[in-house]
This record gives structure tokens, sequence and C-alpha cells, in this order.
């Protein structure tokens, strides 16, 4: 019985389509992606800033206690 069982379970994919549906990510909203958008300019504003400065060099990350962000 437990061999039926599993046997129409395997043929009616219901396990397949339970394990797509584990890593789902929902989407993000309109505004998360306006915040995170806003965010990436300002730290692009930044970094040109800091390398005309000159307290940064190409290819160089910004350090996190020198990141300032707006809000």
């Amino acid at each position: 019985m437990l061999r039926r069982f599993s046997r129409k379970v395997q043929q009616s994919r219901v396990l397949l389509q339970a394990r797509e549906g584990r890593f789902y990510k929902k989407s993000k909203t309109k505004r998360q992606k306006k915040i995170s958008a806003l965010r990436r300019e300002q730290l692009r504003g930044q970094r040109r800033e800091m390398l005309k400065a000159g307290t940064l060099e190409e290819g160089q990350l910004i350090p996190k206690d020198m990141i300032k962000i707006k809000k």
C-alpha cells in the first residue's frame, strides 16, 4: 500500500512542485526598489567625490565607516 502511494505521489508531481517553491523569493515592492535605487545613486556620488578628493583610489572599496547615507 505504501509503495502504491509513493508511486502515485511521484507521478502526480506533487513533490516536484513543493521542492520548486522552497526557495521562492518574493519580488521587491515599488517602494523598496525606489529606496535601493536612491541608495545606489548616493553611493555612486559619494564615490565620485572621494575619487576627486583623492581619499579613495580607483578600484578601492569605500570603508563602511566613511559611508554617509542621507535619509
